[in-house]
């Protein structure tokens, strides 16, 4: 375990002199953690909480000094936002959200990424950057089938779309496509 948290404040309920249930946790390093308790005697050697010392409806959520904020089965009162492994919701400071796998604390394996200007990407991913196939919608309803292998500089992949001529919208039949860029 790469952080050890420390309360600075515990807002919950008490039952015979022990901290459960639900609880609102303020950590010295200013991050913050509403959910479930999770007890230190179901963490392991690692210091990781094990699956068997939560609720089946177990749903935590941790705040980040800077603005990030996870979600999933996996948070708990022992999150360490230093060794982010499994599934998740996190929502960046910018509010761009991603929902899906995560491995050493990147975006890894399948997950939607939903940036600010309405545009979502599902597909794969590696090592933080989207690799593989995909699938990129924009607002307007566009969808385009993607695929990415390797890393590539910006501007320099090739955008393959699916245009469906048959489409009410006109707009759909000749869409407006837009050079790619590398984003967070």
């Amino acid at each position: 375990r790469k952080f050890w948290a420390r309360y600075a404040s515990l807002h919950g309920w008490y039952d015979q002199g022990r901290v459960g249930g639900d609880v609102i946790l303020r950590y010295h390093n200013s991050d913050m953690y509403a959910g479930p308790l999770v007890e230190e005697r179901w963490l392991d050697s690692m210091g990781v909480a094990r699956k068997e010392g939560r609720e089946d409806d177990h749903w935590g959520t941790w705040i980040t000094a800077d603005g990030h904020i996870y979600e999933g089965v996996a948070v708990d009162n022992h999150f360490d936002t230093t060794n982010i492994v499994g599934e998740f919701r996190v929502t960046y400071p910018n509010t761009e959200i991603y929902e899906g796998q995560y491995l050493d604390c990147n975006r890894h394996g399948i997950g939607e990424y939903h940036y600010l200007d309405g545009s979502v990407y599902e597909g794969e991913w590696h090592q933080g950057r989207r690799q593989g196939f995909g699938v990129f919608r924009i607002e307007s309803g566009a969808s385009y089938d993607m695929s990415y292998e390797g890393e590539f500089e910006d501007g320099a992949c090739v955008l393959r779309a699916k245009i469906d001529m048959a489409a009410g919208n006109i707009n759909m039949r000749d869409p407006v496509l837009y050079r790619i860029v590398s984003a967070p």
